[in-house]
């Protein structure tokens, strides 16, 4: 999901991607959103001795790239937009499916136990608008 426009995006559709087809004012208006939210970013020189590093020695699979259950990268964006870029969009890899709990979903479990189903309901509701 994208941090700046809040909906999902293709691979070849991020701001990685575009900077790789040569679109820089992309890649730009991209870190400037990361900086001015206090989001981590990856520079452009950065981006550029990974590209050069995946172009020289390929990709080091010890550096997995993390999906969440819905096929989303949460951890990884840029070596996967490298690789779609050289290798394909079809190109396969192994990637590891990580479980990104909510507090809102901790909170749900722990009434469940310890509180009747109509009290856990309306503490949810108050709290998060819904259960």
């Amino acid at each position: 999901m994208s941090a700046i426009t809040n909906s999902y995006e293709r691979i070849n559709e991020t701001a990685p991607f575009k900077y790789l087809m040569g679109d820089q004012a992309a890649y730009r208006a991209y870190s400037d959103f990361y900086i001015k939210n206090g989001l981590p970013i990856m520079t452009s020189d950065k981006f550029d001795s990974l590209i050069e590093s995946i172009e020289k020695n390929g990709y080091d699979d010890k550096r997995i790239i993390l999906v969440q259950d819905d096929n989303l990268i949460y951890d990884g964006q840029h070596r996967a937009t490298v690789l779609a870029f050289l290798k394909g969009l079809d190109f396969r890899i192994s990637v590891l499916e990580v479980v990104v709990i909510t507090k809102r979903q901790i909170i749900k479990q722990i009434l469940k136990f310890i509180l009747p189903k109509s009290i856990t309901r309306k503490y949810l509701d108050k709290r998060f608008g819904r259960s």
